[in-house]
């Protein structure tokens, strides 16, 4: 039985001041990912890297969160990685993304940009794979699947937002604030693609953070949705239609 000291004691830690400790700790853990992944870009750009400075940027900012996600004991399962144990709504809510994300593009650069005056997104840096299957194959599984779809949603969906989230409360405002937090991030990361490109993306992040609630807090269907969206762009590119001359 606990002595009126060691109780005394048990209210101290779990009382507002160990709450506030625990939030400074959330949300220096997910502006710690955040850092790794501008930082990462930053350093990588200084030294003359002109290629993949943003997939070697999420790597590195995954296996950060992972470390912190370790020292807490938890695991990607409880972040969203969980194997769905209904496909069928999985794939549902896959589709729901995509026609949302198609849906955005559409009015975007259909309606916006044009009655704007502003350009299209740049995807130029996208073009070094056209005419080159080879390259185009590990632009696929190497970055639209790997880098892109499974890395970007599982730190930005699965872990920055779900810090953010917890930093402010966890609640049905604490999760807004983290949305919309992680979709200018996230737009901000995509930054090679000019002012209309990091927009974009933003809005796109915030449908992922939508679909990501609405699955139940699952990452799969963002993660489908993210890769095959990656996917078809691609092939697009490749084949002329999209990412300039």
């Amino acid at each position: 039985m606990n002595t009126t000291a060691e109780m005394a004691t048990d209210a101290h830690s779990s009382g507002p001041a160990h709450g506030t400790r625990s939030c400074g700790r959330t949300l220096l853990e997910a502006l710690a990912v955040v850092g790794v992944v501008a930082g990462g870009i930053v350093l990588l750009r200084a030294v003359g890297m002109s290629y993949s400075r943003g997939p070697i940027a999420i790597v590195g900012a995954l296996l950060l969160a992972t470390c912190f996600m370790r020292m807490r004991g938890e695991s990607w399962s409880q972040m969203g990685m969980a194997v769905p144990r209904r496909w069928r709504s999985t794939i549902g809510h896959m589709c729901l993304a995509i026609f949302l994300i198609y849906l955005l593009v559409g009015l975007f650069q259909g309606l916006l940009l044009p009655l704007l005056g502003l350009p299209a997104p740049n995807l130029s840096g996208e073009a070094s794979s056209r005419g080159d299957p080879v390259a185009l194959i590990l632009r696929l599984v190497v970055v639209a699947w790997g880098t892109a779809a499974f890395a970007e949603e599982m730190v930005a969906r699965g872990f920055v937002m779900a810090r953010l989230a917890a930093a402010f409360g966890d609640g049905r405002q604490g999760r807004v604030i983290a949305a919309v937090a992680q979709s200018i991030l996230f737009g901000l990361g995509h930054f090679s693609q000019g002012g209309t490109g990091m927009l974009l993306t933003g809005l796109i992040g915030l449908i992922m953070a939508y679909v990501f609630y609405r699955a139940g807090r699952s990452l799969w269907p963002c993660i489908l949705a993210h890769g095959a969206v990656d996917t078809l762009g691609l092939l697009l590119i490749y084949f002329g239609f999209l990412g300039g001359p």
